[in-house]
């Protein structure tokens, strides 16, 4: 797995990390990331004064014991949490469908929902 973190810290591209093999990851649309903007702000000043923090795009979320890890477009965890290398707690996970990798998105999320 520490393999898997190097390659993915030196890369150009994100990949996703699942059950062993690595996925790369599709570009994100420009609607889909104005989406994504606006929310993360929304959640920012909701969540400001309580126990929470928000993460968009580039946190990794282990999904299922070491074997699973996703990008969410956002995911929001308690502050209490102690995560270096990624999230295993998500109090809300948020992702943006976009025209192309809908499909993709769906199938993915789909299984942990």
């Amino acid at each position: 797995m520490d393999e898997c973190f190097a390659l993915e810290a030196k890369s150009e591209v994100r990949h996703e990390y699942y059950d062993g093999e690595l996925i790369e990851m599709p570009r994100e649309t420009t609607t889909a990331n104005l989406i994504v903007g606006n929310l993360y702000i929304l959640l920012h000043i909701l969540f400001k004064k309580m126990p929470y923090l928000v993460f968009s795009n580039d946190v990794k979320l282990m999904v299922y014991r070491d074997k699973i890890y996703h990008y969410p477009d956002l995911v929001v965890i308690h502050k209490v949490s102690n995560h270096k290398k990624y999230v295993t707690d998500p109090v809300l996970i948020v992702e943006v469908l976009s025209e192309g990798i809908e499909e993709v998105d769906r199938e993915n999320w789909s299984i942990w929902v």
